[in-house]
């Protein structure tokens, strides 16, 4: 049985209650303390198997209840020295107890125990530290604080340590690396059609993936790098397509018909099951002329259907290895080779640039910061499948379809569990998605003359607005002229030599320094910025001497966060949002105030030129035509969503 020490980094104030006129330590009762009860330990799916370990939970600093600051809510950290000693106790206290692993919920430990023993806490995974004659495991978790927020990276972050833990918990260090299946690459023309003709048939359910050199295949240069398949559990194979590498491996005549032959597969009734499968169809459509697919069955519509609705749920391919196969982690050779092949483009820049240097070509010294990072030729994105040779990526696409193929297997058991799931998985999302992919492969027609009239009708009026705003509103022409006052008192400083200047006289021309030149748009900086939230609260709130409910809805988080609600008379201008939703219009109402309407009439006009114009005209292909994405798991209603564009669907 596994020994699993959890550490915490210190007491916090709501984990002590009076009792009997004592103060009773109560952890369990904490915000932290049900966030590890029902979010790491209970939690029905991912949470951690203690009957198979013993479980010891430890604060790092014991002392007292570090200081908290009220203004920022956080607890500020005990001298360096002092926490320093702290880390140097537990590891003590390790040492005697001889933990199988060790689980840090915090920064302060995980911080001390990267000073002592140079281990990376940037890594999801299970860290070796050896200690005097014993080995044990160092685990990194997110900030117990931020799983209560749960956002994606925490979240992800959490299921993947969990299952981890649990497969250490299991079966040692072994257990927690991917246990990958038989994998071949297929390089024989003959051998290609025998698994095409003789080989597939004969089975129930084929796995199919491809891998490409862009996720955005309307592009010109885009291209079908591998595909790959599974037909049985631990097992996987790849046919390599088009490699830059490798460009002479089929005759033209033997690519054309493999790709005729992968058009027939989706094309024909024979189950096929892909995660993710819209992209994969729209993918052969936009490339190759695939005409339509059938019978196409999504896992991660599966999982979204039966397992977790909610919206942004990881449903990734690696996240779900993670949580129902002994896969988890398959795709970390992948990345290292990613990783190695940047490192090895960065060295041998690095070495040219040295050279030049030494033999004067260049008069300045090499550095990191000057170095620029390759980019995808086809899209610009910081991955390209081709800088790696197919002898490295087969193993991880076949991996792929091993993992979509097991995740089918364990999914239909849970389709068979309700009437309707059967037919709206097998034949409802498999038709709606052929749909959506050609949708989103033909595209819709931009047209291009009037999305540039759009653009400077907008233009124009928000220039008519911010005029209108200078004009009327005598508060915006204070602001201006305060800060033109401020300018002049930094040219009087400037004139200083910067060794004459006082420390005052020194923060003055920084923090004054903000207000001179230009912005992106070319203005001033001294002008009042109407798209600027910080602009707008201190003309609203500070200088016209509105006041809004203290209710949460008109706060900003920070302020809720900080406890200023049970305290109004604490509240500032800096306090309160400037939103469009909230705000505004209740200041418009409240006030008649027509300053707050011209407001949200720059707000609309701002969000059209920005959001739906400018955004229009970076998405359009050659033909002037927009690809959106489709989703059918984007809500938990089960109505359909898209993203860039993001449109509204009545579907």
């Amino acid at each position: 049985m596994k020994r699993v020490l959890i550490v915490i980094d210190h007491y916090e104030t709501d984990m002590f209650t009076f009792q009997n006129k004592q103060l009773q330590r109560n952890f369990s009762h904490s915000v932290i303390g049900r966030i590890l009860r029902d979010k790491i330990i209970n939690h029905p799916r991912t949470g951690i198997n203690t009957k198979n370990c013993i479980l010891d939970i430890k604060f790092l600093y014991t002392k007292e209840v570090p200081h908290k600051n009220k203004r920022t809510n956080t607890y500020r950290k005990p001298p360096a020295k002092v926490l320093h000693q702290s880390a140097k106790n537990m590891v003590s206290y390790i040492e005697s107890s001889k933990p199988d692993l060790v689980i840090s919920y915090g920064s302060w430990f995980a911080d001390e125990l990267v000073k002592l023993y140079k281990v990376d806490k940037s890594k999801m995974e299970l860290l070796p530290l050896d200690l005097n004659g014993f080995r044990t495991y160092l685990f990194f978790g997110p900030n117990l604080k931020q799983i209560s927020m749960m956002g994606s990276y925490e979240r992800d972050k959490l299921m993947i340590g969990n299952h981890m833990i649990n497969r250490f918990i299991e079966g040692g260090i072994e257990n927690t690396k991917p246990k990958f299946g038989k994998y071949k690459l297929i390089t024989s023309y003959n051998e290609v059609k025998h698994i095409f003709n003789d080989v597939l048939p004969n089975y129930p359910i084929i796995a199919l993936d491809f891998e490409t050199n862009t996720l955005e295949t309307y592009r010109k240069g885009a291209k079908a790098i591998m595909v790959s398949m599974s037909w049985k559990e631990h097992q996987g194979i790849s046919i390599p397509l088009s490699h830059r590498l490798s460009p002479n491996l089929w005759t033209k005549e033997e690519f054309n018909s493999i790709i005729e032959m992968i058009k027939h597969l989706m094309m024909s009734e024979q189950p096929k099951v892909l995660h993710n499968c819209m992209y994969d169809i729209h993918m052969m459509m936009d490339i190759y002329g695939l005409e339509y697919a059938t019978n196409c069955r999504d896992t991660m519509l599966m999982y979204y259907e039966t397992v977790d609705e909610r919206q942004g749920a990881p449903r990734g391919l690696k996240h779900l290895a993670y949580q129902y196969t002994d896969m988890g982690g398959y795709e970390d050779e992948r990345d290292k080779a990613f990783e190695d092949y940047l490192k090895q483009d960065y060295q041998h820049w690095y070495d040219t640039e040295m050279a030049k240097y030494e033999a004067g070509e260049i008069k300045k010294k090499p550095l990191k910061s000057h170095y620029v990072a390759p980019t995808n030729p086809v899209d610009g994105a910081k991955i390209d499948f081709e800088w790696l040779p197919m002898e490295t990526i087969y193993k991880y696409a076949s991996a792929d379809t091993d993992v979509t193929l097991q995740l089918y297997h364990i999914f239909d058991k849970k389709v068979q569990t309700r009437p309707k799931w059967p037919n709206l998985c097998y034949d409802f999302f498999p038709k709606m998605c052929d749909v959506l992919a050609y949708m989103q492969h033909t595209g819709f027609q931009i047209d291009r003359d009037k999305l540039e009239h759009y653009r400077q009708h907008f233009t124009k009026d928000i220039k008519d607005i911010t005029d209108k705003m200078r004009d009327s509103v005598p508060e915006i022409a204070e602001l201006e002229k305060n800060r033109l006052t401020k300018i002049r008192k930094r040219e009087a400083i400037k004139a200083i030599k910067p060794k004459d200047r006082t420390p005052e006289q020194k923060k003055l021309f920084k923090d004054y320094g903000k207000l001179v030149g230009k912005d992106n748009n070319g203005n001033p900086k001294y002008r009042f910025n109407p798209g600027s939230s910080k602009d707008i609260g201190y003309v609203l709130f500070e200088l016209m001497g509105y006041e809004l409910p203290a209710e949460k809805d008109y706060l900003k988080p920070k302020a809720v966060q900080q406890r200023k609600l049970s305290n109004p008379e604490t509240l500032t201008w800096e306090d309160y949002k400037t939103d469009r939703q909230t705000v505004l219009p209740y200041i418009a109402k409240t006030y008649h105030d027509d300053f707050a309407k011209l407001l949200l009439r720059y707000s609309t006009d701002k969000k059209m030129l920005s959001a739906t114009i400018d955004g229009y005209s970076k998405l359009m292909d050659n033909s002037g035509k927009v690809h959106p994405h489709f989703l059918l798991h984007g809500t938990v209603t089960g109505r359909l969503a898209s993203r860039n564009p993001k449109l509204a669907l009545g579907l």
